[in-house]
Protein backbone atom coordinates (compact mmCIF):
# COMPACT_ATOMS: atom_id res chain seq x y z
CA UNK A 1 0.00 0.00 0.00
CA UNK A 2 1.37 3.74 -1.02
CA UNK A 3 2.22 5.91 1.93
CA UNK A 4 2.08 9.06 0.30
CA UNK A 5 -0.74 10.44 -2.29
CA UNK A 6 0.45 10.67 -5.80
CA UNK A 7 -0.53 13.43 -7.84
CA UNK A 8 -2.37 12.52 -11.79
CA UNK A 9 -2.84 14.34 -14.97
CA UNK A 10 -6.43 15.20 -16.21
CA UNK A 11 -6.97 16.37 -19.30
CA UNK A 12 -3.50 17.66 -19.14
CA UNK A 13 -3.63 19.75 -15.80
CA UNK A 14 -1.67 17.99 -13.32
CA UNK A 15 -3.67 17.28 -10.08
CA UNK A 16 -3.74 15.92 -6.98
CA UNK A 17 -5.36 12.67 -6.83
CA UNK A 18 -8.15 14.27 -4.22
CA UNK A 19 -8.70 16.40 -6.64
CA UNK A 20 -9.17 14.87 -9.90
CA UNK A 21 -12.94 15.03 -10.70
CA UNK A 22 -15.44 13.55 -14.10
CA UNK A 23 -18.92 13.96 -14.42
CA UNK A 24 -20.66 11.77 -12.36
CA UNK A 25 -23.41 10.84 -15.53
CA UNK A 26 -20.72 10.65 -18.02
CA UNK A 27 -20.69 7.64 -20.42
CA UNK A 28 -17.16 6.55 -19.35
CA UNK A 29 -19.02 5.81 -15.79
CA UNK A 30 -22.37 4.83 -17.05
CA UNK A 31 -21.41 2.34 -19.72
CA UNK A 32 -17.90 1.80 -19.32
CA UNK A 33 -16.87 3.97 -22.54
CA UNK A 34 -13.35 3.78 -21.99
CA UNK A 35 -10.07 2.58 -23.48
CA UNK A 36 -6.42 2.52 -21.74
CA UNK A 37 -3.16 1.80 -21.51
CA UNK A 38 -0.68 0.19 -19.03
CA UNK A 39 3.02 0.17 -19.64
CA UNK A 40 6.40 1.09 -17.88
CA UNK A 41 8.45 3.95 -17.49
CA UNK A 42 12.33 3.19 -17.43
CA UNK A 43 13.72 6.39 -15.59
CA UNK A 44 11.58 8.36 -18.02
CA UNK A 45 11.49 6.39 -21.27
CA UNK A 46 9.91 4.04 -22.95
CA UNK A 47 9.97 1.06 -24.94
CA UNK A 48 7.36 1.18 -27.88
CA UNK A 49 5.67 3.78 -26.63
CA UNK A 50 4.21 4.66 -30.08
CA UNK A 51 2.50 1.05 -29.90
CA UNK A 52 0.68 1.32 -27.00
CA UNK A 53 -0.41 4.89 -27.91
CA UNK A 54 -1.84 3.81 -31.96
CA UNK A 55 -3.40 0.83 -29.65
CA UNK A 56 -5.04 3.47 -27.66
CA UNK A 57 -6.11 5.73 -30.43
CA UNK A 58 -7.82 2.47 -32.09
CA UNK A 59 -9.98 2.14 -29.10
CA UNK A 60 -10.93 6.02 -29.52
CA UNK A 61 -11.57 5.67 -32.63
CA UNK A 62 -13.91 2.17 -32.03
CA UNK A 63 -15.26 3.65 -29.09
CA UNK A 64 -16.20 7.29 -30.82
CA UNK A 65 -17.35 5.84 -34.27
CA UNK A 66 -13.72 8.25 -35.59
CA UNK A 67 -15.73 11.49 -33.98
CA UNK A 68 -13.22 12.11 -31.90
CA UNK A 69 -9.70 13.52 -32.66
CA UNK A 70 -6.49 10.89 -31.70
CA UNK A 71 -4.03 11.62 -28.92
CA UNK A 72 -0.71 13.27 -30.06
CA UNK A 73 2.12 11.06 -29.07
CA UNK A 74 4.76 14.39 -28.45
CA UNK A 75 1.31 16.04 -25.83
CA UNK A 76 1.18 12.89 -24.14
CA UNK A 77 4.76 11.94 -23.79
CA UNK A 78 5.17 15.33 -22.08
CA UNK A 79 2.06 15.08 -19.87
CA UNK A 80 3.70 12.08 -18.96
CA UNK A 81 7.20 13.43 -17.92
CA UNK A 82 5.56 16.45 -16.50
CA UNK A 83 3.51 13.18 -14.37
CA UNK A 84 6.39 11.64 -13.60
CA UNK A 85 8.49 14.92 -11.99
CA UNK A 86 5.83 15.68 -10.14
CA UNK A 87 5.88 12.12 -8.29
CA UNK A 88 9.29 11.75 -8.25
CA UNK A 89 9.62 8.91 -10.11
CA UNK A 90 11.84 10.53 -12.72
CA UNK A 91 14.56 7.72 -11.60
CA UNK A 92 12.48 5.01 -11.31
CA UNK A 93 10.72 2.07 -12.76
CA UNK A 94 6.99 3.54 -12.76
CA UNK A 95 3.77 1.87 -13.92
CA UNK A 96 1.54 4.40 -16.22
CA UNK A 97 -1.43 3.91 -16.90
CA UNK A 98 -3.81 6.30 -19.78
CA UNK A 99 -7.43 5.99 -19.82
CA UNK A 100 -9.88 7.92 -21.82
CA UNK A 101 -13.32 7.53 -21.39
CA UNK A 102 -16.33 9.01 -23.02
CA UNK A 103 -17.13 12.32 -21.13
CA UNK A 104 -20.73 12.58 -22.78
CA UNK A 105 -24.19 11.34 -21.98
CA UNK A 106 -25.16 10.43 -25.04
CA UNK A 107 -25.97 6.89 -23.74
CA UNK A 108 -26.39 4.18 -27.02
CA UNK A 109 -26.03 7.28 -29.83
CA UNK A 110 -22.95 9.09 -30.66
CA UNK A 111 -22.91 12.75 -31.66
CA UNK A 112 -19.84 14.74 -32.51
CA UNK A 113 -18.27 16.82 -30.68
CA UNK A 114 -17.62 13.50 -28.99
CA UNK A 115 -15.86 14.39 -25.50
CA UNK A 116 -13.30 12.67 -23.84
CA UNK A 117 -11.85 12.96 -20.51
CA UNK A 118 -8.15 11.98 -20.27
CA UNK A 119 -6.19 10.30 -16.59
CA UNK A 120 -2.96 9.05 -16.35
CA UNK A 121 -1.59 7.86 -14.04
CA UNK A 122 2.09 7.42 -12.68
CA UNK A 123 3.20 5.61 -9.70
CA UNK A 124 6.27 2.53 -8.49
CA UNK A 125 6.64 -0.10 -10.00
CA UNK A 126 8.91 -3.07 -8.49
CA UNK A 127 9.17 -5.91 -10.50
CA UNK A 128 8.37 -9.33 -9.05
CA UNK A 129 10.25 -12.18 -10.97
CA UNK A 130 8.76 -14.58 -9.13
CA UNK A 131 7.00 -17.56 -10.75
CA UNK A 132 3.80 -17.74 -11.57
CA UNK A 133 1.17 -20.21 -10.32
CA UNK A 134 -1.99 -20.91 -12.26
CA UNK A 135 -5.57 -22.44 -12.18
CA UNK A 136 -7.98 -22.71 -14.91
CA UNK A 137 -10.62 -20.54 -14.51
CA UNK A 138 -14.20 -20.82 -15.57
CA UNK A 139 -14.63 -17.33 -16.97
CA UNK A 140 -13.19 -17.39 -20.97
CA UNK A 141 -12.14 -14.85 -23.04
CA UNK A 142 -14.60 -12.75 -24.81
CA UNK A 143 -14.94 -13.58 -29.00
CA UNK A 144 -13.36 -11.09 -30.93
CA UNK A 145 -16.54 -11.24 -32.42
CA UNK A 146 -18.42 -9.68 -29.86
CA UNK A 147 -15.49 -7.00 -28.77
CA UNK A 148 -12.38 -6.37 -30.44
CA UNK A 149 -9.61 -8.56 -28.05
CA UNK A 150 -6.57 -6.68 -29.70
CA UNK A 151 -7.74 -3.36 -28.04
CA UNK A 152 -7.72 -2.16 -24.08
CA UNK A 153 -10.98 -1.60 -23.08
CA UNK A 154 -12.26 -0.25 -19.96
CA UNK A 155 -15.19 -2.78 -20.62
CA UNK A 156 -13.30 -5.81 -19.38
CA UNK A 157 -14.68 -7.60 -16.17
CA UNK A 158 -14.09 -11.17 -17.52
CA UNK A 159 -10.42 -10.47 -17.09
CA UNK A 160 -11.54 -8.94 -13.90
CA UNK A 161 -13.85 -11.85 -12.89
CA UNK A 162 -10.99 -14.75 -13.88
CA UNK A 163 -8.25 -12.99 -11.72
CA UNK A 164 -10.38 -13.20 -8.03
CA UNK A 165 -11.52 -16.47 -9.27
CA UNK A 166 -7.46 -17.21 -9.44
CA UNK A 167 -6.71 -15.51 -6.21
CA UNK A 168 -9.95 -16.98 -4.28
CA UNK A 169 -8.66 -20.20 -5.31
CA UNK A 170 -4.83 -19.57 -4.30
CA UNK A 171 -2.98 -18.79 -7.22
CA UNK A 172 -1.68 -15.64 -8.64
CA UNK A 173 -2.92 -15.43 -12.00
CA UNK A 174 -5.89 -17.22 -14.47
CA UNK A 175 -5.17 -19.35 -17.59
CA UNK A 176 -7.79 -18.66 -19.84
CA UNK A 177 -9.26 -20.27 -22.46
CA UNK A 178 -11.47 -19.71 -25.35
CA UNK A 179 -14.95 -20.60 -25.81
CA UNK A 180 -14.61 -23.54 -27.62
CA UNK A 181 -11.93 -24.44 -25.12
CA UNK A 182 -8.27 -23.60 -26.50
CA UNK A 183 -5.56 -22.18 -24.51
CA UNK A 184 -5.20 -18.40 -24.40
CA UNK A 185 -3.63 -15.85 -22.09
CA UNK A 186 -3.93 -15.18 -18.50
CA UNK A 187 -5.95 -12.33 -16.90
CA UNK A 188 -3.33 -9.80 -17.36
CA UNK A 189 -0.64 -11.64 -19.26
CA UNK A 190 -0.01 -13.59 -22.72
CA UNK A 191 1.37 -17.14 -22.84
CA UNK A 192 4.65 -19.24 -24.26
CA UNK A 193 5.62 -22.19 -24.04
CA UNK A 194 8.43 -24.73 -24.77
CA UNK A 195 8.09 -28.60 -26.38
CA UNK A 196 11.16 -30.00 -27.60
CA UNK A 197 12.78 -27.67 -29.77
CA UNK A 198 9.42 -26.04 -30.35
CA UNK A 199 8.46 -22.70 -28.90
CA UNK A 200 4.67 -22.16 -28.42
CA UNK A 201 2.10 -18.99 -28.30
CA UNK A 202 -1.82 -18.81 -29.12
CA UNK A 203 -2.34 -17.30 -31.94
CA UNK A 204 -5.11 -14.15 -32.59
CA UNK A 205 -7.56 -16.59 -33.57
CA UNK A 206 -8.15 -17.39 -29.68
CA UNK A 207 -9.20 -14.27 -29.19
CA UNK A 208 -6.53 -13.17 -27.16
CA UNK A 209 -4.74 -9.56 -26.75
CA UNK A 210 -1.37 -10.14 -28.45
CA UNK A 211 0.48 -7.79 -26.29
CA UNK A 212 3.78 -5.38 -26.91
CA UNK A 213 5.74 -7.70 -24.82
CA UNK A 214 4.26 -10.56 -27.10
CA UNK A 215 4.90 -9.27 -30.26
CA UNK A 216 9.06 -8.05 -28.97
CA UNK A 217 9.18 -11.96 -27.66
CA UNK A 218 8.18 -13.54 -30.77
CA UNK A 219 10.73 -10.80 -32.41
CA UNK A 220 13.79 -12.32 -30.52
CA UNK A 221 13.02 -15.58 -30.16
CA UNK A 222 13.07 -16.22 -34.28
CA UNK A 223 16.14 -13.73 -34.26
CA UNK A 224 17.41 -16.45 -31.99
CA UNK A 225 16.89 -18.79 -34.14
CA UNK A 226 14.40 -20.75 -32.51
CA UNK A 227 11.41 -22.50 -34.19
CA UNK A 228 8.34 -20.39 -32.89
CA UNK A 229 4.15 -21.60 -33.66
CA UNK A 230 1.07 -19.51 -33.64
CA UNK A 231 -1.57 -21.55 -33.21
CA UNK A 232 -4.88 -23.04 -31.36
CA UNK A 233 -3.66 -25.44 -28.81
CA UNK A 234 -5.55 -27.74 -26.68
CA UNK A 235 -5.19 -27.22 -22.67
CA UNK A 236 -3.08 -30.49 -22.80
CA UNK A 237 -0.39 -28.91 -25.08
CA UNK A 238 0.78 -26.42 -22.55
CA UNK A 239 0.18 -28.61 -19.46
CA UNK A 240 2.72 -31.52 -21.60
CA UNK A 241 5.17 -28.77 -22.12
CA UNK A 242 8.76 -28.63 -20.81
CA UNK A 243 9.10 -24.98 -19.54
CA UNK A 244 6.15 -22.19 -19.23
CA UNK A 245 6.40 -18.33 -18.85
CA UNK A 246 4.02 -15.37 -19.25
CA UNK A 247 4.38 -11.64 -20.63
CA UNK A 248 3.19 -7.86 -20.14
CA UNK A 249 4.73 -4.80 -20.37
CA UNK A 250 5.25 -4.70 -16.46
CA UNK A 251 6.31 -7.59 -15.58
CA UNK A 252 7.70 -8.30 -19.09
CA UNK A 253 8.81 -12.28 -18.53
CA UNK A 254 8.09 -13.98 -15.84
CA UNK A 255 8.11 -18.14 -15.48
CA UNK A 256 5.22 -20.10 -14.76
CA UNK A 257 5.67 -22.54 -12.06
CA UNK A 258 2.08 -24.12 -11.32
CA UNK A 259 -0.77 -24.87 -12.94
CA UNK A 260 -3.88 -26.59 -11.32
CA UNK A 261 -1.89 -29.34 -9.33
CA UNK A 262 0.92 -29.63 -12.29
CA UNK A 263 4.12 -28.70 -11.31
CA UNK A 264 6.58 -26.98 -13.77
CA UNK A 265 10.73 -25.96 -13.81
CA UNK A 266 11.04 -22.71 -12.90
CA UNK A 267 14.37 -22.68 -15.02
CA UNK A 268 15.22 -23.07 -18.10
CA UNK A 269 18.11 -22.27 -20.62
CA UNK A 270 16.22 -20.97 -23.79
CA UNK A 271 14.67 -18.63 -21.08
CA UNK A 272 18.04 -16.96 -19.15
CA UNK A 273 19.19 -16.91 -22.90
CA UNK A 274 15.53 -14.83 -23.85
CA UNK A 275 16.10 -12.49 -20.53
CA UNK A 276 19.11 -11.66 -21.28
CA UNK A 277 17.78 -10.75 -24.99
CA UNK A 278 15.71 -8.92 -24.31
CA UNK A 279 17.87 -6.95 -21.71
CA UNK A 280 20.52 -6.04 -24.95
CA UNK A 281 17.10 -5.39 -26.58
CA UNK A 282 16.04 -2.74 -24.12
CA UNK A 283 19.66 -1.10 -23.94
CA UNK A 284 18.99 0.30 -27.57
CA UNK A 285 15.19 0.87 -27.95
CA UNK A 286 14.38 2.65 -24.70
CA UNK A 287 13.19 6.09 -25.72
Amino acid sequence: MRSRKMALSLNGNVVSEDAGKIHAQSDGLYHGAGCFETFKSYSGTFLRFDEHLNRLNRGIEYLTHSHAEPLNSSVIREEISDLIQSNNLSGSDAKIRIQVSIAGTNGYSVREPVQLNRVITADVYNRSASPRNLVTSSVTVVPNTSVPSDLKLSNMLHYRQAAIEAKARGADDALMLTTDGYVAETSIANLFWVTGDTVHTPSIECDILPGVMRNIVINLLEEMGLKTEQGKYQPDSILDSDFIWCTNSLMECVPVRKIDDLDFDSKSGLFTELSRELKNYKRNALQ
